[in-house]
């Protein structure tokens, strides 16, 4: 029972005892009637603040427990102990579903499907019935990808759809599906439309998917060039780290295929693939150059931004050190070689009609030398609306949610 119920009875009881004594001990009226109501009053808000400070604590330990949970999900470690605990302090918590969740999420992680699948189910479950937020979308996601992977593909579809009526962005996963034939028969053209809606959600991992879709579909490549690519995403998609499923991905890329090299070099260029920094930056910018040498045009804008990050010669791959003003091997000429580069290298992407490279233009066009840090950018890109209007246009008239944006935010 709680300690604010428990407090109350106690001030009634105790109320109506005073008043039985002060009739008994002839005391004023006034005594009678104010006594009870005053220790009743006390006892009640003393029982509130017991009850605030007990689910601040229990707050508190759940919130822990999803914290540890969540650092498990990148470890080796058995994941035994914080499964009871984090079930334990679920149980009457108004917000179980989130650590039913984390769970649901570290047995993913680990492999375990059956459990993941049970805590997934948990987690909605302990969810109000009417309740469609962002948080239960995801839940649904999830048994989606699990639903996959267990061969369910009318179960995960379903799921999708669920998820992606209330949050479109959620569209990516059974785009996926169509795609690639996962558990339904392939359907290109659905999967288009439903790229495209999360695009214009916001999904910025659609717009590549997008993107690699109508480029392999304009060159005609038969299946197994790109079947490692397909793989990969797949398990990606349904639970698998980047560089456990890097494997595949690492074939399909020496076969040749364009968003496989692309894919691959924005691990090497994120630090999420690779062992120690220069051999990441030479892997990425070899599978990235080859990438855009065939012309895909989001390894284009990566290796853009690799230039001027000033990490190196878009061209010639020679590696330069971060630009860090000051420092013994800062070089402002070098600075602004990478910066002219790599801009020539988006604004080619933005021609072709690569959504984010317009948008990055018509921002830089806004914005002017303040788009990119530092003062050996001034005068490099100079400020012009009528040149930003027109590219962040281009930009959302193929749904890109960013460009969207920014066009209202600074045109109205």
């Amino acid at each position: 029972m709680k300690s604010s119920v428990v407090l109350y009875i106690s001030g009634i009881v105790l109320g109506i005892a005073t008043s039985v004594a002060v009739i008994f001990l002839e005391l004023p009226v006034w005594i009678g009637v104010a006594a009870p109501v005053i220790i009743i009053t006390v006892f009640t808000i003393l029982g509130e603040k017991m009850d605030k400070r007990a689910s601040f604590a229990k707050d508190r330990r759940l919130s822990g427990l999803i914290y540890e949970a969540v650092r498990l999900k990148t470890s080796t470690e058995d994941t035994e102990g914080i499964e009871k605990r984090i079930a334990a302090a679920c149980e009457g918590h108004p917000e179980a579903w989130k650590g039913y969740r984390v769970l649901g999420e570290l047995f993913l992680m680990r492999g375990n499907r059956s459990k993941a699948r049970d805590y997934f189910l948990k987690a909605d479950k302990a969810l109000p019935a009417d309740d469609k937020s962002p948080d239960r979308c995801a839940i649904w996601n999830n048994l989606g990808a699990l639903a996959l992977t267990m061969g369910r593909g009318d179960e995960a579809i379903e799921y999708y759809l669920k998820s992606a009526a209330v949050v479109p962005a959620f569209f990516r996963g059974p785009a996926l599906m169509n795609e690639f034939g996962w558990g339904i028969p392939q359907d290109t053209l659905t999967a288009e439309w439903m790229y495209r809606k999360a695009v214009e959600a916001g999904n910025s991992e659609a717009i590549v998917n997008l993107y690699e879709m109508r480029w392999r579909e304009s060159k005609g490549l038969p299946r197994e060039l790109w079947q490692g690519y397909a793989d990969y995403m797949y398990g990606c998609h349904c639970g698998r780290t980047q560089v456990s499923g890097a494997s595949s991905l690492i074939g399909s890329a020496r076969n040749g295929y364009a968003p496989a090299q692309f894919e691959l070099g924005t691990l090497y260029m994120g630090g999420i693939y690779g062992e120690d920094v220069p051999t990441r930056r030479r892997e990425a910018f070899k599978w990235l150059r080859a990438s855009a040498d065939q012309g895909f045009l989001p390894a284009l804008h990566n290796l853009g931004f690799m230039a001027q990050q000033s990490i190196m010669d878009p061209e010639k791959g020679d590696i330069f050190q971060p630009s860090v003003k000051g420092s013994l091997y800062y070089d402002k000429e070098i600075v602004r070689h990478c910066a002219i580069e790599g801009h020539k290298l988006i604004l080619r992407a933005a021609e072709e009609g690569f959504a984010p490279s317009q948008h990055s233009i018509g921002m830089r066009y806004i914005l002017g030398g303040k788009s990119l840090v530092g003062e050996e950018y001034r005068g490099l890109f100079e400020k012009d609306p009528s040149k930003a209007k027109l590219w962040l246009e281009k930009a959302a008239a193929q749904g890109y949610a960013p460009a969207r944006e920014d066009l209202k935010k600074y045109f109205g």
